[in-house]
């Protein structure tokens, strides 16, 4: 079992499903896992998960009331000791989780009191992107201002709801530093697009609170 990280955010996101699990009747037995999801250190509990042994989805959970995700992975004998991977969706596309366990008949991993924790990350790659061209939009959690700096004039600064739609817009700025007021948008994710005048432009995806 993994120590449970305390009191932490809890994000609502909608919840978007790929998977389709196996059937369990082709199986002789299973193991069961207690978890929940960390996406960039908030707490997530409207996800959908798969459970994958060598690409095949072997299970499916999505969050309980409480924020557990309860998973009952199917499995054959000669399944004992093979990597049991993960993946879920947010934003309406898929992310690998980090960690794996190892599946056996009958085993449980975790519990109410301290859950298995999964975690995954989906800012890395945007951060990355941003700093390559010198712009840089922080924080990856907002409460109520983001910050963006670039290395010459920000010409534009947009963002964008996760279905295309624009709700924020600053043009013109006349230099390369801007703070944005989000205080007004709903919680949830957006992806917040940064362009300067010589041409270089990213986009980073956040998270409001």
């Amino acid at each position: 079992a993994t120590t449970n990280i305390a009191a932490p955010m809890v994000m609502r996101a909608p919840a978007y499903s790929p998977f389709t699990p196996v059937d369990h009747h082709q199986f002789s037995d299973n193991m069961n896992i207690v978890a929940q999801v960390m996406v960039d250190d908030i707490r997530v509990d409207t996800l959908t998960v798969g459970a994958f042994i060598e690409g095949e989805c072997r299970g499916v959970a999505t969050a309980t009331d409480d924020g557990y995700y309860m998973f009952t992975i199917a499995g054959n004998a000669d399944d004992t000791g093979k990597a049991v991977t993960f993946a879920t969706v947010f934003d309406h596309e898929t992310h690998a989780i980090n960690e794996h366990l190892l599946w056996g008949s009958d085993v449980i991993y975790g519990d109410l009191d301290e859950p298995v924790i999964l975690t995954v990350s989906i800012t890395g790659v945007d951060d990355l992107r941003a700093a390559a061209n010198g712009i840089l939009i922080t924080p990856t959690i907002v409460l109520d201002n983001i910050k963006v700096q670039a290395g010459s004039e920000l010409k534009a600064v947009r963002v964008f709801a996760p279905n295309g739609s624009l709700v924020h817009e600053v043009k013109n700025m006349g230099d390369n530093v801007a703070t944005l007021s989000l205080s007004h948008l709903p919680t949830g994710v957006y992806l917040v697009e940064a362009a300067t005048v010589n041409g270089y432009r990213v986009t980073k995806r956040i998270i409001k609170q």
